[in-house]
């Protein structure tokens, strides 16, 4: 429904909720749905992220995933499809 409404915006719902709400438990989410579009979807900053090393941007995915690992505030298919997100990243790279 935001997306609907307002399709200028490139942050999704988790990423929205986060920054309006606060929330550290879902956080994660948001953080995922950031480099997923980023480095997936629309590649607004793409070019900025390529410059990172690769061992750096690894070991911040991962550290992200892990955070995900320990969210309780949400449902597991909704860890499940932002740890499928980091793992898509990870796979393909940047």
């Amino acid at each position: 429904m935001l997306k609907k409404d307002f399709p200028e915006w490139l942050a999704g719902k988790d990423n929205y909720a986060y920054q309006t709400l606060g929330h550290a438990d879902i956080e994660p989410l948001a953080v995922a749905d950031f480099y997923y579009g980023e480095v997936i979807d629309h590649k607004t900053h793409y070019d900025q992220i390529k410059k990172v090393p690769d061992w750096e941007m690894e070991r911040t995915l991962r550290r992200w995933k892990d955070g995900l690992d320990k969210v309780t505030a949400v449902t597991s298919e909704q860890k499940e499809h932002h740890q499928k997100k980091l793992e898509e990243i990870l796979k393909r790279g940047w």
